[in-house]
C-alpha cells in the first residue's frame, strides 16, 4: 500500500516546516509569555525536576510518536490559550494542545521544538439536565466525565481508546465516549468517537452541540450549527486540524436499561480461538443495538501463555443478555466472570479490573496500526492467531503485545444522513475495528515490527470487505495518508483548513495541509 501523491506532499510539508522552528532559551520563553498570563498559568520547561509531574506525559513514547518541546505552559484561561497562540505565532514556535496525552499517530513526531499548551486546568463538567447537555472542559478525562454524566442517571455513549495489555482498554459506557478511566474526553471525541452504546446513540461527534476554539490566530469563537456552522461540520471528525478545543458542550441521555449492564469477561485456550471467531462472526450479522464485544489475542503466563480474551457488554435485561452470549460460555473458556452491575462500574469491572487506573501508567513503548472490517474472515483471523503464538514466541521481549478487536454495533452511527458530519460516511459502516499493539522496549526491533505489522494490517485490508484500508482515524498509524484519514470529506476538509489555518499551525497529527 503506497502514500498518494497528496499524501507525500503533505508530509514533505510538515517535516520541512518543523524543522525551521528555533530552539529559543528558556530565560526568552519566560519573558516573552510570563507576563502577559493569568497569574496561576505555568511554564515548565524540560530541564524542570518537576517537568514530569506537572505537565502532561504522553501514553506512548514510541519514538516516531514523540514530539519535542522547549516549554509546556498550562494556561487558566481561555484568553491565556489565545495569548500563548498570538505570541507562539510572533516567535515561529510551533505548538500542540496536549489533553490526555493519549495520541497514537507517528505524525505527532514531526513537532520539534515547540509549546506544549497544556489543558490542565480546563477541567469541569458542567450538566443541564433540562437542556440535556453536558458541557465538558478540553482537560477533563474520561473518568471525570462518566462520573458527573452516569452519577447524574445519564449517558452520552461511550468512547473507546483502546491499548495494551497493562493496558487492556476496553470501554464502558456512559458518555458517546471513552473507556480508559484517564484518555482526554476531548481529544478522543474530534476524531469521531467510538463507544458501546454508539449503536444507539451515534459516535460521541455525532453528539457534540457546540465547540469553543481558539483559532491559529488566536481568535476564540463558538462553533456550532448556527456559529460558523462550515466548521462544526469539519470538526466533527478532523477538529485536531482546526483548532485548540477549550469547551465541548454534547447532548446527553437518560441512562439505558435505568442504569445497569451485564458485564461478561472470559478467558479462551488456543484450541478454542478458531469456533472463537466463527461465534464472532455469527453474532456481528445481526448484532443488537444494545450490545458491543471486544476480543484480543493476548499473552499471559498466568492464564496458560497464548489466549484469547473476550468482553462482552449487554446494556439490557440480564436474562436478555446471558442468552446472546451463550454460544460463547459453551465455547469452553478456562476463565468466567459474569456480573450485572452498575454501568458506571463497567471501566473498572470490565475484562477483570483492566481498564481502570493499571492503563494509566505513562510513558509505555507502544507501536500501534489499525484496520477495519465489514466482514469477518475466519481465516485471516485463525492465522492473525497463528502470527501471534510466532510473534511470542521469537520475541518474548514483546510479550505483552496485543491485537484487539473492537466489534460494535452501528445503527446508531450509520442511521444519520449522508455526510452528516466529515467523519467519513464509509468508515461509519466499519464493523470491527482491529487495533494491533505492539509493546515492547527494545528499540532495535522496530523496523521487524514495523514488517511485521504492516503485513498483518495488509492481511486483513485484503478481507475487510472493502476494495481499499478503511480505518478509524484515532487509531491511525501515521503512515497511511489523509487520503484514507478522511476520504470523501477531504476536498471540504482543505477548503476549510484554506479558510481557518491557512499556515498549517495545526499540522501535527493526521493532518490536512492547506
Amino acid at each position: 500500500m503506497f502514500p498518494s501523491l497528496r499524501s507525500l506532499i503533505a508530509t514533505w510539508i510538515v517535516a520541512s516546516a518543523a524543522a525551521a522552528y528555533p530552539q529559543l532559551a528558556p530565560q526568552q520563553i519566560t519573558q516573552d509569555f510570563r507576563a502577559n498570563l493569568s497569574q496561576n498559568a505555568g511554564i515548565y520547561f524540560p530541564s524542570d525536576a518537576n517537568w514530569d509531574n506537572e505537565t502532561i506525559q504522553r501514553w506512548t513514547i514510541y519514538e516516531p510518536d514523540v514530539p519535542s518541546y522547549i516549554a509546556a505552559i498550562k494556561p487558566v484561561t481561555v484568553t491565556d490559550v489565545s495569548t500563548i497562540v498570538k505570541i507562539a505565532n510572533q516567535h515561529n514556535i510551533s505548538y500542540l494542545a496536549t489533553g490526555g496525552g493519549h495520541g497514537l499517530s507517528t505524525t505527532l513526531g514531526e513537532l520539534h521544538n515547540g509549546i506544549s499548551i497544556d489543558l490542565s486546568n480546563f477541567k469541569n463538567v458542567t450538566l443541564d439536565t433540562d437542556a440535556s447537555t453536558a458541557t465538558v472542559g478540553g482537560g477533563n478525562i474520561f473518568r471525570e466525565v462518566v462520573q458527573a454524566v452516569f452519577g447524574a442517571g445519564y449517558e452520552i455513549g461511550r468512547l473507546l481508546p483502546i491499548i495494551p495489555d497493562s493496558h487492556l482498554k476496553l470501554i464502558s459506557s456512559i458518555l458517546v465516549a471513552g473507556s480508559c478511566a484517564c484518555v482526554g474526553s476531548v481529544g478522543a471525541t474530534v476524531g469521531g468517537g467510538l463507544g458501546r452504546l454508539q449503536g444507539l446513540h451515534g459516535l460521541t461527534a455525532d453528539n457534540v452541540l457546540s465547540y469553543q476554539v481558539v483559532t491559529a490566530a488566536g481568535d476564540i469563537i463558538q462553533v456550532s450549527d448556527s456559529e460558523n456552522s462550515d466548521l462544526f461540520w469539519g470538526m466533527r471528525g478532523a477538529g485536531h486540524n482546526f483548532g485548540i478545543i477549550t469547551e465541548v458542550t454534547y447532548k446527553i441521555y437518560k441512562a439505558t436499561n435505568g442504569g445497569k449492564a451485564l458485564n461478561v469477561d472470559l478467558i479462551f485456550p488456543p484450541n478454542a480461538s478458531h469456533t472463537h471467531w466463527q461465534l464472532l462472526k455469527n453474532i456481528s450479522a445481526n448484532l443488537p443495538a444494545e450490545l458491543a464485544l471486544f476480543s484480543a489475542i493476548n499473552y499471559n503466563k498466568a492464564w496458560g501463555g497464548l489466549n484469547v480474551l473476550f468482553n462482552a457488554v449487554y446494556y439490557g435485561p440480564e436474562e436478555k443478555g446471558r442468552e446472546l452470549v451463550a454460544p460463547f460460555l459453551a465455547n469452553s473458556p478456562i476463565v468466567t466472570n459474569i456480573s450485572y452491575i452498575d454501568a458506571i462500574e463497567i471501566i473498572p469491572t470490565s475484562l477483570f479490573g483492566r481498564f481502570g487506573d493499571p492503563l494509566c501508567k505513562k510513558n509505555n513503548y507502544v507501536n500501534t496500526y489499525t484496520v477495519g472490517v465489514r466482514d469477518i474472515d475466519i481465516p485471516t483471523f485463525d492465522n492473525q492467531f497463528t502470527e501471534m503464538a510466532a510473534y511470542y514466541e521469537k520475541y518474548p521481549q514483546a510479550n505483552t503485545s496485543t491485537i484487539y478487536f473492537e466489534t460494535l454495533p452501528i445503527q446508531g452511527v450509520t442511521s444519520l444522513p449522508k455526510n452528516f458530519t466529515s467523519y467519513p460516511d464509509s468508515h461509519r459502516t466499519i464493523q470491527t475495528h482491529v487495533l494491533f499493539t505492539y509493546n515492547y522496549n527494545d528499540q532495535s526491533i522496530d523496523a521487524e515490527i514495523n514488517e511485521f505489522a504492516r503485513s498483518n494490517r495488509d492481511a486483513f485490508t485484503k478481507t475487510s470487505g472493502y476494495p481499499e484500508l478503511e480505518l478509524y482515524t484515532t487509531y491511525a498509524h501515521g503512515d497511511e495518508g489523509p487520503d484514507v484519514w478522511y476520504r470523501e470529506s477531504l476536498p471540504a476538509l482543505t477548503n476549510l483548513k484554506q479558510k481557518f489555518d491557512p499556515n498549517n499551525k495545526f499540522r501535527f497529527l493526521n493532518p490536512i495541509v492547506a
